[in-house]
């Protein structure tokens, strides 16, 4: 990651950006209630984390506006913070991304290492017996290192 990155907005413009974004969350958030749709929720959960990391970063004079993927530069986020935002997203999607077939791509795409042995301790469930995946085979309902006869 970056350095603190360049100021593409002013900090008069985020100041009115950040009270848009309080606005548009909540504006989301009463509407994902009415739906009744709990992970659909927890989105505004997520970006209500957001706009508080970015509310911070604010008050520390650092423009969250440049601050992503493409940029590299990171936002100014605590790990509780990062634990708050894990269990968000593990709402919305934890068991399907528990799944090896989903879970390597994801971690992938965030650019963080796949752990060794992960599609062993997340395997496929619906994987058929004596399917092999990166080098281990499914034995019933576990799996077990793949020997070739």
């Amino acid at each position: 990651m970056k350095a603190k990155p360049e100021e593409i907005t002013t900090p008069e413009q985020r100041a009115v950006m950040l009270d848009q974004m309080d606005r548009a969350v909540q504006s989301f958030y009463t509407m994902a209630v009415q739906i009744q749709n709990h992970p659909f929720i927890e989105f505004a959960g997520v970006m209500g984390e957001y706009v508080k990391v970015c509310r911070e970063a604010h008050r520390q004079g650092f423009d969250f506006t440049n601050a992503h993927a493409h940029s590299g530069h990171a936002l100014p986020i605590q790990p509780f913070q990062a634990a708050y935002l894990g269990e968000k997203i593990g709402c919305i999607f934890g068991p399907a991304l528990q799944l090896a077939r989903n879970g390597r791509p994801f971690l992938e795409a965030l650019e963080l290492p796949v752990p060794k042995g992960f599609d062993v301790a997340f395997p496929d469930l619906d994987a058929p017996d004596g399917a092999v995946v990166d080098g281990y085979h499914r034995v019933g309902d576990r799996w077990e290192p793949f020997r070739a006869p």
